[in-house]
């Protein structure tokens, strides 16, 4: 089943088309995103949709790179 990706998080795609983007195809360019961004609505959506440990392991993998140690 594919994860629908709320308007919340569409709204943070200005930069793509957000009906090409794919929690499936595009799940780290999303967390990285949603992270760096840190608005709540749709930090809640990824926390449900990735959960913290594939949050936690992302983070690690980048070391944190485009976050500030606050939204880490």
């Amino acid at each position: 089943m594919a994860v629908e990706i709320p308007r919340s998080v569409r709204s943070l795609l200005h930069d793509c088309d957000p009906d090409r983007v794919t929690w499936d195809e595009h799940r780290e360019f999303l967390i990285d995103r949603i992270l760096s961004v840190g608005l709540w609505e749709p930090v809640l959506w990824l926390r449900r949709a990735a959960g913290d440990d594939m949050l936690r392991e992302r983070i690690v993998a980048t070391r944190g790179r485009r976050l500030s140690p606050r939204q880490i």
